[in-house]
């Protein structure tokens, strides 16, 4: 069991009696300072944090009327901020990219703080640090929310987004981690344990930060709990599934094709997976078309959007066209849990059992994976069942989407108290 620093341990409780005498973050615009911003003191990881830049402050009052439909309370207001800071991208350039970091303000000895990876996005206008909107109710509860906007979007911009393979999410959402640690230090703000959380791609970015974090960088950050909700942990057999019925969801398969494609597979001839044009498929998922936008653009039938002799191959036992070949084994490599990786952090998995996009067999299977190979994994799953069958809770209505909040301020809550 971890230890934590003993001014988190009253920190979090103080929660439930804020009073109007404590102070927000500053209101200023924080950047490195000169050439040597990078080097911290010996032993340490340099930062990677360029500056960052205040977009609102919003009351806890306009946050109560904000979240009245929902039944939920704000227990703070909240700062938002884009941040700026360094990383590489899959060709191991350096770029600017950018998030938000979601500050409560309130002043706590130490914070508590959420790694939020964001849900699938296909336009840049929905970039979490051009349309702040993940991350507020976790900071509104006393959370310091990071939500990186991730290679291919905000600073980024310009360069296909690595959808769903395990070895592209760790880098830049930690180095986000790094660089927000950074700002909120320099406000003289302190953060304590690390949540982990994210929905559907988010899901899957999670549970390879987590990985990342437990067998890499475990001394760097403290890590309480993780989440992950509605995500596609194994890709092959549900891709199969997927393109074997009527309706399929044509954004994900289009964003994974292009993706493997151009970092992964080269060869990939996409003119014989698509059936309409690849050029229409590239244009679609530019970044100027949010996700709705990209849905209704291409074609939700399987049949329509790829080539019917390609997903003839696609779903055979043992596939003999290159492409179907490629892609299967892309797929089954990307998979999560296959290495015999057992997360060491208490774990969930939610999942309404209804989502019509990403099955929740994709559920069953990390949780089947995991405690098969040790049946004492600090890991449970929430499945719920639609209590109207003529109202099924579906991916994007899943009431599950903030239940890992709650769950987190327990855990807060109970260190606390030890």
């Amino acid at each position: 069991m971890k230890t934590w620093p003993k001014r988190f341990l009253m920190s979090f409780a103080m929660l439930s009696g804020l009073c109007a005498c404590q102070q927000p973050v500053a209101d200023q615009t924080v950047e490195e300072k000169g050439p040597n911003a990078d080097v911290q003191q010996e032993g340490s990881v340099p930062s990677p944090f360029i500056m960052a830049v205040k977009l609102a402050t919003v009351p806890k009052e306009q946050l109560d009327q904000k979240f009245a439909a929902t039944g939920a309370k704000a227990r703070t207001g909240v700062d938002i901020y884009r941040l700026y800071y360094r990383t590489t991208d899959m060709k191991n350039n350096v770029v600017k990219a950018t998030g938000i970091v979601v500050v409560p303000t309130i002043r706590l000895p130490v914070f508590p703080w959420i790694s939020l990876q964001r849900m699938t996005i296909t336009g840049e206008a929905q970039a979490p640090s051009n349309k702040p909107e993940e991350g507020i109710f976790e900071a509104s509860q006393g959370f310091i929310t990071v939500v990186a906007d991730q290679v291919g979007f905000g600073g980024t911009t310009g360069i296909l987004h690595p959808f769903l393979f395990k070895n592209a999410y760790p880098k830049a959402l930690i180095e986000m981690l790094r660089a927000s640690k950074t700002f909120v230090e320099a406000n003289g703000l302190k953060v304590g344990p690390l949540f982990l959380r994210g929905y559907s791609e988010g899901a899957y970015a999670t549970m390879a930060l987590q990985k990342a974090i437990e067998t890499q960088h475990e001394d760097e950050f403290q890590l309480a709990a993780s989440a992950g909700g509605a995500g596609p942990y194994e890709l092959e057999q549900g891709m199969m599934q997927s393109l074997a019925l009527p309706q399929m969801n044509p954004v994900s398969f289009s964003l994974l094709t292009l993706s493997y494609a151009q970092y992964l597979a080269p060869e990939l001839d996409l003119s014989k997976i698509f059936a309409i044009n690849p050029d229409d498929v590239k244009q679609t998922l530019n970044g100027s078309k949010i996700y709705t936008e990209a849905l209704q653009s291409l074609p939700s039938a399987p049949s329509t959007l790829l080539k019917p002799e390609f997903i003839a191959d696609f779903i055979l036992e043992q596939p003999t066209t290159p492409e179907a070949q490629t892609l299967r084994r892309l797929l089954a490599e990307n998979g999560l849990f296959k290495d015999g990786w057992v997360p060491k952090t208490q774990t969930r998995f939610y999942h309404c059992r209804d989502d019509e996009a990403v099955p929740v067999q994709a559920t069953d299977y990390a949780y089947g994976a995991i405690t098969a190979l040790a049946p004492n994994a600090p890991v449970t799953k929430v499945i719920m069942d639609s209590p109207d069958a003529t109202k099924p809770f579906r991916h994007s209505t899943c009431p599950l989407y903030f239940a890992p909040v709650s769950w987190f301020g327990e855990i807060a809550s109970s260190l606390a108290f030890q």
